[in-house]
């Protein structure tokens, strides 16, 4: 047996893409993803150092503190890991935490895979306590996650490790949360008592929205020109709504997702589906379908709410905790992989002018 290596051309038998002719019908395939939320759908574990210092190293995983551990996600996708910290007390608001998370497990193609997180900070207000990000690696098992924290009281804080419907984040980052099972625990920790005083909160990606996405099913690559598109990978795309699952109540709303750079009324989309995109400074992937957004999500995909709790109010805001991504949500596209199509800066016609 000869071990898989994860190189431009891994060793081993059978074809790669770059092998196969453009005329074959191999490169194309589709893409279906049915996804519902589950923010702790893999793990969930303690993090922090006492009294909150900052060790500057990885602390020992979270699958050794013995909680159920599902290393399988539902589909391969990037992971949402959510954090529920704690500064040591007491401390008023606001406290900046850090958080750097190093995951371990494999992809879709069954390689293994690690990701490393930059180091991220979240200033945490009497109305925004509660944050999450999203990794910008596709995973399809983790085998376990580690943190290095700072100002992150062991005692209580917490970190869930699972997946979600929320893409655009100006919805969760819009939302006013008071019946959060973390609210007195928070109170607390921000008086040094019980005062009554509801802490409200809402739930903030940290910019991190653009790394979230799935898995294709090939390897692709979307570095070359543009022949004419942006994104030529994408030949098309739908996004539906399925229901509101905590009701449940059925939805089906469905839209066509723009890709990037492909006209829709002679305008290139400001939001819309992209290949192998990842927010700055992280170590990302070029095998995953994803969003992007010119504008911050303040313009959002037509017909269409991304947001994870589509039929709350008229804006799609969560006003409870078991609203947050209660969205289920199916995307479908096809694909294929230009890998090999030794794509130049300028298309050659095949006949003269």
């Amino acid at each position: 047996m000869v071990q898989f290596k994860e190189t431009p051309v891994p060793s081993g038998s059978g074809l790669h893409e770059r092998q196969l002719h453009i005329s074959s019908g191999l490169r194309n395939s589709q893409l279906n993803a049915v996804i519902s939320t589950d923010l702790d759908g893999v793990s969930f574990g303690l993090i922090g150092t006492a009294g909150g210092g900052d060790l500057g190293i990885f602390q020992p995983g979270l699958r050794a503190q013995g909680a159920p551990w599902s290393p399988v996600l539902p589909l391969p996708m990037t992971p949402t890991i959510t954090i529920l910290a704690v500064p040591p007390e007491p401390q008023a608001f606001p406290q900046t935490v850090v958080v750097q998370a190093r995951l371990i497990g494999t992809d879709q193609f069954g390689c293994y895979q690690e990701e490393i997180t930059p180091i991220l900070t979240k200033v945490m207000t009497t109305t925004s306590q509660w944050f999450g990000f999203h990794c910008s690696k596709v995973f399809a098992s983790i085998d376990d996650v580690f943190f290095h924290t700072g100002n992150i009281d062991p005692a209580l804080s917490v970190a869930q490790i699972g997946w979600s419907t929320l893409i655009d984040p100006t919805k969760a980052g819009a939302a006013a949360i008071a019946d959060h099972a973390f609210e007195l625990v928070w109170e607390f920790f921000h008086a040094g008592t019980l005062s009554g005083t509801v802490l409200v909160t809402n739930y903030d990606l940290i910019g991190t929205a653009a790394n979230w996405g799935i898995g294709t099913p090939h390897r692709v690559e979307p570095f070359g020109p543009s022949i004419p598109f942006p994104s030529p990978e994408i030949m098309g795309a739908v996004g539906t709504i399925l229901r509101q699952r905590t009701t449940p109540t059925v939805l089906n709303t469905t839209a066509r997702l723009p890709a990037r750079g492909q006209l829709i009324g002679g305008s290139a989309p400001v939001t819309g589906v992209a290949i192998g995109r990842s927010a700055a400074g992280f170590q990302g992937t070029p095998h995953k379908f994803g969003f992007f957004s010119n504008d911050a999500w303040t313009t959002p995909i037509s017909g269409i709410n991304f947001g994870g709790s589509s039929s709350r109010g008229g804006a799609g805001v969560p006003t409870a905790e078991a609203q947050l991504g209660e969205d289920e949500i199916q995307i479908s596209a096809l694909l294929r992989t230009t890998m090999g199509t030794r794509r130049g800066a300028n298309s050659t016609k095949a006949y003269r002018d």
